[in-house]
């Protein structure tokens, strides 16, 4: 019997990881994402096209109501379990972690900045002597190192302190057939993205809910991405901007090809695209992209930076 495997998702890229875990296994499995962090309309679309496209997988959409996801927690088809979020003390993780954690689960990486805090040395120390003074007082310990989880998946498994190190397996992102890989980019609904190949240095902007997430005023923010494109706009490049899915923001600029937002710019290696230079402030794409030169504006971003109350 072919192993199943379900995944819980909160974002496209999360998807994509799961779809590529999923073909890279030759495994049966279902990706259930969660409605408040993405657009139910696009998830809808996707959901009827996915088992068109690939045979086993399955896309279900969910809401924080157990009501939505009782029938999955009630099921026994599942021989592993995947989790984005490390922190799971909340609906709906905690109930599939309750429901599953007897099998073991698995943490994968939410994004290469998504362990950030792992790799300043001060702080790793910071972090043991928390989980030890945690596990003395409150038996509670980090939750890399819970019985019930079984592996983390992570890009850089070296930036992780050396007390947890055993835990963490590498991450890799296989190179599909080009069968998988259009399949891909029609889930997507990137089949009708064509570009123009021009003869000028290409260069893609990525760019975060910095707003959003209270780290910059919108204007700031604004401000830091429009100065970037009016640099490259003036060395001559051809600028490619890619929005996150959760930005809300309406930019306004002068030939530049505008991305949609919503999918994973990992999906964009797909289309044959050779960018001279990839750019972001910190995010974890930059790692991933295909690029000459791969640009993190301020690495230390998350680690530097407070939200704004």
């Amino acid at each position: 019997m072919c192993e199943k495997k379900l995944f819980l998702c909160r974002s496209y890229y999360h998807i994509f990881i799961s779809l590529n875990i999923l073909i890279n296994s030759e495994s049966k499995g279902t990706i259930i994402c969660v409605d408040s962090e993405l657009k139910t309309e696009e998830i809808k679309k996707m959901r009827s096209k996915i088992n068109v496209l690939f045979e086993g997988i399955e896309l279900e959409l969910i809401t924080n109501s157990k009501k939505s996801y009782n029938e999955i927690l009630n099921s026994n088809f599942y021989e592993e379990i995947y989790f984005f979020h490390w922190v799971i003390y909340k609906k709906p993780e905690y109930d599939f972690y309750r429901v599953f954690r007897k099998k073991g689960i698995n943490l994968i990486e939410d994004g290469t900045t998504h362990y950030g805090v792992y790799q300043n040395d001060v702080k790793t120390k910071k972090k043991y002597v928390k989980s030890i003074v945690n596990l003395m007082l409150f038996g509670k310990q980090d939750f890399v190192l819970n019985n019930n989880v079984k592996q983390v998946l992570a890009t850089y498994p070296e930036k992780f302190p050396s007390f947890v190190n055993w835990k963490i397996s590498n991450l890799v992102l296989s190179d599909l057939k080009d069968t998988e890989k259009n399949k891909i980019i029609k889930l997507f609904g990137l089949e009708d993205f064509k570009v123009i190949i021009p003869e000028q240095k290409m260069v893609i902007i990525f760019t975060q809910p910095l707003s959003e997430d209270g780290y910059l005023v919108e204007t700031e923010k604004i401000s830091l991405y429009s100065d970037i494109v009016t640099k490259y706009t003036r060395e001559n490049y051809k600028v490619f901007f890619k929005q996150h899915p959760r930005e809300k923001t309406t930019y306004n600029f002068d030939d530049v090809v505008i991305v949609k937002k919503d999918f994973p710019g990992e999906v964009l290696n797909y289309l044959d695209l050779d960018f001279d230079k990839a750019i972001a402030v910190c995010s974890g794409v930059i790692d991933n992209i295909k690029a000459t030169e791969k640009i993190q504006l301020y690495p230390d971003f998350f680690s530097t930076y407070k939200k704004m109350n």
